[in-house]
């Protein structure tokens, strides 16, 4: 979408529409794709996806992560919307916030899923940023587990918690989403210049049976999720 079409459905806001600009002339000399396949393993086996992980991924030393996670969407008005997610480390509070933009998924046959993305560091002063743009929260959770690289491929084994109180992400005021771990593996690259669904698809293949990894349909899910 051109900036004079997003003008046009969400209102003329000087600062959205230089970000849009901007981020069209990132699009010229190489927009970001993530392609990924997702999946899921129920907590009783994380030690033995754990291990298999192991064995499977480059030899270094995984790295645990602890990220506080805030959804933003700002709706159009002719009901598509704009996503952005807000996330900030908790095991590294040094490191800055993160802003991500996240695409429309690419229609079409690809093996894997694909979209465009442009993540950037900010101030904590973001939330506040987006709102006063005329964002809306609509998600907030905590996501902790590990990173593990096998080459360029990214594996995430994370669980989901909701917090009981918006903001209080302390251990007793944690409600895990699932009985169930999230496991997605990702390639990024520049748009147009690759496709690695191949080369995720050999990967997931390597975990299986402990885990079945496929192409999720987000817009599905999110049609029929409760607001949490």
């Amino acid at each position: 979408m051109g900036t004079a079409g997003l003008d046009q459905e969400i209102g003329y806001n000087p600062i959205l529409s230089a970000t849009v600009k901007n981020e069209q002339g990132v699009r010229d000399v190489g927009t970001l794709s993530e392609y990924s396949l997702q999946g899921s393993v129920k907590d009783e086996f994380i030690d033995d996806v754990k291990n298999r992980l192991r064995g499977l991924c480059d030899n270094v030393e995984c790295e645990p992560f602890i990220d506080h996670e805030i959804t933003y969407s700002l709706q159009s008005s002719s009901g598509n919307a704009v996503t952005m997610r807000v996330s900030r480390s908790l095991a590294q509070s040094k490191m800055p916030w993160q802003l991500k933009y996240v695409g429309a998924l690419e229609a079409g046959n690809k093996s894997c899923l694909m979209r465009n993305q442009v993540t950037v560091g900010c101030s904590e002063n973001v939330t506040s940023f987006l709102t006063e743009l005329g964002f809306r929260a609509d998600t907030e959770f905590l996501s902790k587990g590990y990173l593990y690289r096998k080459g360029r491929i990214k594996i995430v084994l994370s669980k989901l918690c909701k917090m009981k109180e918006p903001g209080q992400h302390q251990e007793q005021n944690l409600l895990p989403l699932t009985k169930s771990h999230m496991v997605e593996i990702s390639v990024t690259t520049i748009a147009g210049t690759e496709d690695p669904g191949p080369e995720l698809r050999h990967f997931a293949e390597m975990l299986k049976p402990q885990i079945k990894l496929t192409k999720t349909d987000h817009r599905e899910i999110q049609s029929h999720r409760p607001n949490f």
